[in-house]
């Protein structure tokens, strides 16, 4: 059974790595939280000079089909997934 939390709490939970990569165009770099079971996923894009382009991130639950894009989103989808609402 998943906690509930504050925002600030569910903010400050331990993202483990899972898995880094760097490629040719872009870096992937995927983060879990084991406590609450929500992935991280952040993609760098990468320049033709070598400088970093703008990065984009997602949010999502294992056993919920949607991804979200901020932290705030993430955090409602999982204290529903808490609290039993639909």
């Amino acid at each position: 059974m998943r906690p509930e939390m504050t925002f600030e709490e569910f903010c400050a939970q331990h993202m483990e790595m899972v898995m880094h990569i760097s490629g040719d165009k872009e870096h992937y770099m995927h983060r879990f939280n084991r406590t609450t079971g929500v992935n991280k996923v952040t993609v760098t894009r990468k320049k033709k000079n070598g400088d970093y382009g703008k990065s984009y991130t997602t949010y999502y639950i294992a056993d919920d089909p949607a991804n979200y894009k901020t932290p705030d989103q993430i955090y409602v989808a999982y204290m529903k997934k808490v609290c039993g609402v639909a």
